[in-house]
């Protein structure tokens, strides 16, 4: 799932996506200078300044909004 998130935030125009957890939670990024992907994490910071650090082995996978990502 790493590898997805990586690959994802490579592409051009980039698309607004959210990271889906085991545990139900999902976590947008808007943009890609919001995220930072690690070895065993991806740690997000939202407009409010809130960090989440998210362990690798809890992501369960990336949705788009139905819209393309637009807002």
């Amino acid at each position: 799932m790493i590898e997805d998130i990586k690959a994802h935030l490579e592409h051009q125009p980039f698309i607004p996506f959210s990271i889906q957890m085991n545990d139900g939670r999902s976590i947008d990024v808007p943009h890609r200078d919001h995220v930072s992907v690690m070895r065993f994490v991806v740690v997000v910071e939202d407009d409010a300044g809130t960090v989440r650090v998210l362990p690798a082995r809890n992501v369960s996978g990336i949705t788009f909004a139905a819209n393309g990502g637009q807002r």
